[in-house]
């Protein structure tokens, strides 16, 4: 397993660690709320391992990794209350869900009853990372499944050693410290799906009333 500290990265650093996780590795890639560890979502042996490591159930989907808006548009069916929350939000500690885009073909790890979750995240390192991997990209928090998510390198380590990951990218804690906010927007009210980093009054000041 290679760390790489992130004060330290230069331009082919990031094209190296991009190529690595298009290429089909598990990599551990900061966000402003915890660590994650990113896959090529239509690379079937990597999508496997990650939910072998982590212990998931695979009915349950993980979380398409964006870096631009355009991204997000590009992915899903925008309705009110999601348009509304990316301009507000985004990049920030939010995933959104949607309805997948009528035309988008998606690997089944990522959608669920048509439904995709979306992260733009508030990290440039991540963001740098995600756009030089030119796929579709997902990660999912970097710990055991129903453990305490990763907020720094040495949690990482600690859930899964040096042998499991292939590349682990360290940008120091984590803003936050804490999981994203999750919404679903495909029903309406919108539903907090998960309580996080972005506080609940902020939304319903926006966008009204919310389910729980």
């Amino acid at each position: 397993m290679e760390i790489f500290v992130s004060s330290k990265l230069k331009e082919g650093d990031f094209n190296f660690i991009a190529n690595r996780l298009r290429e089909g590795d598990l990599v551990v890639i900061p966000t402003e709320t915890v660590y994650g560890i990113a896959v090529n979502i239509f690379n079937d042996e990597s999508v496997d391992r990650l939910f072998k490591l982590k212990k998931r159930d695979k009915n349950k989907p993980i979380t398409i990794h964006v870096s631009s808006e355009q991204d997000i548009y590009n992915l899903a069916d925008v309705n009110k209350y999601a348009k509304i929350l990316i301009n507000e939000f985004l990049p920030g500690p939010l995933t959104i869900i949607m309805k997948k885009r009528y035309n988008m073909s998606l690997p089944n790890c990522v959608v669920k009853n048509n439904k995709i979750a979306i992260r733009f995240p508030d990290n440039d390192v991540a963001l740098k990372i995600i756009k030089k991997t030119d796929t579709y990209i997902a990660a999912t928090s970097a710990n055991i499944s129903g453990k305490p998510s990763a907020t720094k390198v040495e949690d990482v380590i600690k859930y899964f050693g040096h042998k499991n990951l292939d590349l682990i990218v360290d940008d120091g804690p984590t803003k936050y410290g804490m999981d994203s906010t999750i919404i679903d927007t495909t029903v309406d009210p919108p539903k907090i799906v998960r309580i996080g980093a972005l506080e609940i009054n902020k939304i319903k000041d926006l966008i009204g009333p919310v389910k729980f």
